[in-house]
């Protein structure tokens, strides 16, 4: 069995070819096809370059773990989550996947993309809700040129 592909997403990144809407860089063709390859041939990718900065996973690992560390009586005030919009904090050993097992040894703070959901940061650190959004953003711009990538692997003109 072959390891998951990894590929350098770093084209994708800079102001140029599809994603400003000219025709793609030799680099974006190379990376399209790469793709189109591992989806093909794998069905998982292991993208690196993406735009998520070694400072900013810093960020957002001593945000989480401020927050994952204030005193439970202080976590009571966070806005639990809410099965409607899947957002908020869950408590350590709450949640569970499958009912007939015991619930999972971890608590979350789920957040989504706004406008679908205005997430509840209340109570949370103020570099809480800095890093989630920093991170946010990141991660949709990666997903909106990972979109642009597979368009030109199945070449769709975009």
């Amino acid at each position: 069995m072959s390891s998951i592909p990894t590929i350098d997403f770093g084209p994708f990144l800079k102001e140029e070819g599809v994603v400003v809407g000219d025709p793609p860089t030799d680099a974006q063709s190379s990376v399209a096809r790469a793709v189109d390859a591992a989806c093909r041939n794998h069905g998982f990718i292991h993208l690196i370059n993406f735009g998520l900065t070694d400072s900013l996973k810093q960020q957002v690992f001593q945000a989480s773990s401020q927050l994952f560390h204030m005193d439970e009586e202080h976590k009571k005030t966070l806005c639990r989550i809410k099965p409607s919009t899947n957002t908020g904090y869950s408590p350590f050993q709450t949640e569970s996947l499958n009912q007939n097992r015991p619930p999972e040894l971890k608590e979350a703070f789920n957040i989504r993309f706004p406008p679908a959901v205005e997430n509840d940061y209340t109570g949370c650190p103020d570099t809480f809700q800095a890093a989630a959004d920093a991170l946010q953003a990141v991660l949709e711009k990666a997903a909106h040129r990972y979109a642009l990538a597979c368009a030109l692997a199945l070449g769709v003109t975009c």
